[in-house]
């Protein structure tokens, strides 16, 4: 039987050496309950500023989540000595060769694999310089190809390749609010103000059909800033810099599953985990640039709370990761008796001090397989 699961908040214990200067204010409280990046950045600078006005000197706030130490940072730390005992022991022993200086001093391993060889081999017998192919994993995203009207023009669920969501929301489309959804984004694209790009609207559900879906995540809107949005929500691109919900989540996921492994190569982008049945779903699916929330009432929740109740309805089982209040509200919309919703803090600077510790991406697999499913693979290499 399905079960919700609830991360109970820690108590949490404040630093006697902070200054009172330095205790969260009451709009901070206030934007823990349940807060996001957007919040966390508009909070910053406008502490910044005051302080500017008032003369006193700019103070860098560092939120009281400071990111855990990952297994590279313990290991670089090995042999500080932590007390007096240590020390003791470490001046009888031998010296101990700083890791920096081994690998500063160490030469380079010559060129041996098989891959370097045949590209050696290669530029030998070549008159021109050869160029190596790009990996899968560096080949950009191709983008859907829709349906070509008689008018030139286009719908937005043009976009929605995949036919098995088509069946289920094909009526969807049809209705009052959808059609002002249209009218809306296609005046928005036109003026090249809107984000994600308009064949990326529908990535998550192009991504992962619906029988396929192992676990949902609900985020808010696409990140509105150029280049950030493709369609899955916390993910960014190849190439962009990871915002700070997404760096906790890494953060979390190296505490959660110790053998968690991440290519940083590919940033911040989460599109492998689609393969793995995780589907990334923002309640709004578009945004004006630099305007977040700007698209929260055009009535795209009207349309992903369908998405959620055919999930809950046509699924057989799957995990519901809700994160903060927002997400949590879409509780009701699923069916608990054969799906588990897990519930935590946002993973937002704000509140990633609940977040941290929450665990669950292994209560995720740990569900599925209690219903024998293959628990998702979440390491991105």
């Amino acid at each position: 039987m399905a079960q919700a699961v609830e991360n109970s908040p820690k108590p949490t214990r404040l630093n006697p050496t902070m200054s009172s200067e330095n205790k969260p204010s009451a709009e901070k409280r206030k934007l823990e309950a349940d807060s996001d990046d957007e919040l966390f950045f508009a909070y910053e600078s406008t502490s910044k500023a005051k302080k500017n006005e008032s003369g006193e000197a700019e103070k860098v706030v560092q939120p009281s989540s400071a990111k855990k130490p990952t297994n590279k940072e313990e290991s670089t730390s090995i042999g500080t000595p932590k007390n007096k005992t240590e020390v003791s022991n470490k001046e009888n022993s031998k010296p101990v060769v700083n890791l920096a200086q081994k690998l500063a001093t160490a030469s380079p391993k010559p060129l041996d694999s098989p891959k370097s060889n045949k590209l050696m081999i290669q530029q030998k017998l070549s008159f021109s310089p050869s160029v190596q192919k790009p990996s899968e994993k560096e080949k950009p995203q191709e983008l859907p190809k829709p349906i070509v009207r008689p008018n030139g023009e286009w719908l937005i669920e043009d976009f929605l390749l995949d036919e098995q969501w088509k069946k289920w929301l094909n009526d969807e489309f049809e209705k009052p609010y959808f059609k002002e959804i249209n009218r809306i984004i296609r005046e928005g694209y036109k003026k090249n103000i809107l984000r994600p790009p308009k064949e990326l609207v529908f990535n998550a559900l192009n991504s992962t059909k619906l029988d396929k879906i192992k676990v949902v995540i609900i985020g808010q809107d696409p990140y509105h800033d150029d280049g950030q949005a493709h369609g899955l929500c916390f993910s960014v691109p190849k190439g962009i810099a990871l915002p700070p919900s997404l760096r906790n989540i890494f953060t979390e996921l190296q505490t959660d599953l110790p053998n968690f492994k991440r290519n940083e190569s590919l940033g911040g982008c989460l599109q492998k985990w689609t393969t793995e049945g995780v589907f990334l779903l923002n309640t709004f699916l578009t945004v004006e640039a630099h305007k977040a929330g700007s698209h929260s009432k055009i009535g795209w929740d009207i349309f992903t709370d369908r998405v959620i109740k055919l999930i809950s309805e046509k699924n057989s089982g799957c995990a519901f990761l809700l994160w903060g209040n927002f997400a949590q509200k879409k509780e009701g919309l699923i069916d608990k008796k054969k799906h588990c919703v897990i519930k935590s803090a946002h993973p937002s600077p704000f509140s990633v001090t609940r977040f941290y510790g929450s665990k669950p991406f292994s209560k995720a697999n740990e569900f599925l397989k209690s219903i024998g499913k293959t628990p998702v693979n979440w390491n991105l290499e």
